[in-house]
């Protein structure tokens, strides 16, 4: 058995400024709509949990997919009195990395005025505790009767994988009430009822989208639509508005409830948000002077792309999906402008300084990480030696029996964390040259697999014990050493 203790000869300087700070939690987007079936009034209430917040565990009928499990409490009050409360767990998917997942739950309700309080709590860490509050009103008395407006992020057919299904579509609720940066088109749907009594002849919605932040004089980006109707017991309305030049704001989607002659009858708004950073860019950079000649205009598209997947490990969470989305597309100006703002917000007058300092240990690590996947940086390692700096120590097994190749990094403090002795666990199960696959790790936010000695030994799984559920650590041997490095050295 060989294994062998060694420090990455990479100058890593640039890297100790461009740490980012991580925060624990539960963390999920709660939003509602209320309907009315007939003469019984209901409210749906959509929790979406955001993986990366809640800790995975592996299952144990397949060690390599993790999943997270949470307890959600709801409480809904009326004038100080509980009207309702139930407790039930939600459970993710098993998958090999963590993602975000739905929940939905239906309620019958009178109309009225409530209070909800959602209490959520993560199972594999109970000290994780999420409470929030809200309002939630179900009203009666209007003009034309409604529902609420649904905000939606993607609609589909009845037989797609969207998590929720509302007559004949599937549809995924728009988490945070916001558009991001990958969603071009702004989905709507609510009801109209009692049409056929209160109207008794068609009608007409006219839609618009206002954008809250802008000059009240400029009114040239709102977007207005019209939908003809026909009167009946239930109208369902779906709409979807292509909103992809409006820049990131708040916004208000008004409609109005019109007779023919265009008598407004009633008016149903919902307001939402718009997170579009490639829409700013372009506002942006007919605004900036000093972009026509900076450094990224002599990059060509090549260039720019290794570069922009340079800095991936060092983007901060609420980025990486405007940047994949930048990397992908063919436009460069948008590569070119957010390359050079990202440079100088470390450097104002020397960002092509400072962007070469950082390339140079970029480049290194892509030599020494490379494999025949992608670049050496967009490894785990390569990923994880950008995003954190260069480890302290290194203890590298290659023939340890019942064990494929693996390394554990040391780190004696992370600043990135505010955690000292963080370790990262790194192992090579294709034997591939340079496929080194992160399996576990106590860093706060990434990959931690509480059974990860179960996958690392899985040739030898027969040694494991008499409970293999719950087990989480192999039976030790003389010659199995990873416990004893990972949590002795």
């Amino acid at each position: 058995m060989q294994w062998i203790i060694r420090n990455i000869a990479i100058n890593t300087t640039i890297l100790q400024c461009l740490a980012i700070t991580m925060a624990g939690g539960v963390d999920l987007s709660v939003s509602y709509a209320s309907f009315r079936s007939g003469e019984t009034h209901y409210v749906e209430v959509y929790t979406r949990f955001i993986g990366t917040s809640l800790i995975h565990t592996a299952s144990p009928m397949n060690l390599k997919a993790l999943g997270a499990s949470v307890e959600i409490l709801y409480i809904l009050e009326s004038d100080g009195k509980i009207a309702l409360a139930e407790k039930y767990v939600v459970n993710s998917p098993l998958t090999e990395r963590a993602r975000d997942f739905w929940d939905m739950k239906r309620f019958s309700l009178r109309p009225g005025h409530y209070d909800l309080r959602i209490q959520c709590i993560d199972l594999n860490n109970l000290n994780d505790t999420l409470d929030l509050v809200t309002k939630l009103v179900l009203r009666t008395g209007e003009t034309i009767p409604h529902s609420d407006i649904l905000l939606m992020s993607a609609v589909d057919q009845p037989d797609s994988n969207l998590p929720f299904s509302k007559r004949n579509f599937r549809y995924e609720p728009l988490a945070f009430n916001t558009l991001t940066a990958s969603q071009d088109t702004f989905y709507s749907y609510f009801e109209i009822y009692d049409s056929d009594q209160l109207i008794g002849d068609d009608f007409f919605i006219r839609y618009k989208i206002i954008h809250e932040n802008r000059d009240s004089m400029d009114d040239n980006r709102d977007v207005t639509g019209y939908r003809k109707l026909r009167p009946a017991v239930v109208v369902p309305v779906l709409l979807s508005v292509n909103l992809i030049d409006n820049s990131t704001g708040d916004y208000l989607c008004k409609i109005e409830v019109c007779r023919k002659n265009k008598e407004v009858i009633h008016t149903i708004e919902k307001a939402f948000s718009i997170y579009h950073p490639l829409a700013d860019i372009k506002a942006r950079v007919l605004e900036d002077r000093e972009f026509e000649t900076a450094f990224v205009q002599h990059m060509d598209i090549d260039q720019l792309n290794y570069a922009l997947k340079a800095i991936f490990p060092k983007i901060k969470n609420n980025l990486t999906e405007t940047l994949n989305i930048i990397i992908e597309n063919e436009d460069l100006m948008s590569k070119r402008y957010f390359l050079y703002q990202y440079w100088t917000g470390f450097s104002l007058t020397q960002p092509f300084e400072v962007y070469q300092k950082y390339m140079e240990v970029a480049r290194a690590v892509d030599q020494t990480y490379q494999n025949n996947v992608g670049f050496g940086f967009e490894t785990d390692r390569g990923y994880i030696f950008l995003k954190y700096g260069r480890p302290d120590d290194v203890v590298f097994v290659e023939d340890e029996p019942s064990a494929p190749p693996y390394e554990i990094w040391i780190y004696n403090y992370m600043e990135a964390t505010r955690q000292t002795d963080v370790k990262f666990l790194f192992y090579n199960p294709s034997l591939a040259s340079n496929d080194f696959i992160l399996l576990h790790s106590t860093c706060r936010g990434e990959v931690n697999n509480p059974r990860w000695e179960l996958v690392l030994y899985e040739d030898a799984l027969s040694e494991m014990g008499n409970n293999q559920i719950d087990n989480v650590n192999m039976q030790d041997n003389w010659n199995r050493n990873a416990r004893r490095y990972f949590t002795d050295y």
